[in-house]
């Protein structure tokens, strides 16, 4: 999930320094931007696929953390049923310890009847 963050971060950076790319620059600073040499309608189209294009990955990366955090909830279930199932047994394990101390000595009274017989 931090790692999907994290990526969202870096997407809305990258958008940010793209649009900054696209601005006009400050006289002498020696860079222009790509798109300067399109035309007004081109770079119109242009900016408006790189908005999609932007658009639909935080949207994918959007629906992938919230299918992450989906299976870590439902991980988190299954782990606490499966730590109920443990305590179950467990105490079913100590009881069943029990009955057998109890029963020990009838049992090798038993065995040591069939054994003289």
């Amino acid at each position: 999930v931090q790692h999907l963050t994290e990526q969202v971060e870096h997407l809305e950076e990258e958008r940010k320094k793209l649009r900054a790319s696209f601005s006009i620059k400050k006289p002498g600073s020696g860079q222009r931007s790509g798109l300067a040499d399109l035309s007004p309608d081109a770079q119109k189209t242009s900016l408006e696929r790189m908005r999609k294009d932007h658009d639909r990955l935080v949207d994918e990366v959007r629906a992938a953390m919230n299918r992450d955090e989906d299976e870590a909830q439902a991980v988190g279930d299954e782990c606490m049923d499966a730590e109920v199932r443990l305590v179950n047994v467990e105490e079913r394990n100590v009881e069943l310890r029990s009955e057998v101390a109890a029963l020990a000595p009838l049992l090798n009274k038993n065995r040591t009847a069939a054994d003289a017989a």
